[in-house]
């Protein structure tokens, strides 16, 4: 979770200035197309992140909604820096999460994480 806390704040709360935080999401979004598509590379980490845990079904579909208003609003030139760096979409992502997890809201043991192959025929290896 601390990861996710980390890369979070790095993208909406990282830096400061006169009293207003925002992260790298904003001035990613300065370079047309390139960093609105990097931002979205970026805050889909923690969607998958939270897929992983086990987050509620609901929970990644608010955190989708974030995301692509994030993107949509953050792709308008201007007006989309000004929503990024007001809108901390990654952080209230990271909240959701979090809620989840300490209310016990996640799929129990949550996603499988490893692959069961067949045996093979150890002639073929």
């Amino acid at each position: 979770m601390a990861e996710l806390d980390k890369l979070s704040g790095w993208l909406d709360t990282r830096f400061s200035f006169m009293g207003v935080r925002f992260g790298i999401d904003p001035i990613l979004g300065l370079v047309p197309g390139v960093g609105d598509a990097a931002g979205l590379v970026l805050s889909s980490a923690i969607m998958v992140q939270a897929y992983r845990i086990g987050v509620r079904k609901r929970t990644l579909a608010r955190m989708g909604l974030n995301v692509l208003g994030d993107t949509l609003l953050g792709s308008i030139p201007l007006l989309g820096t000004v929503t990024d760096v007001m809108w901390k979409a990654n952080r209230s992502n990271v909240r959701l999460i979090k809620r989840d997890v300490e209310r016990g809201r996640t799929r129990r043991g949550g996603p499988r994480t490893t692959m069961h192959m067949r045996p093979t025929d150890p002639a073929a290896i």
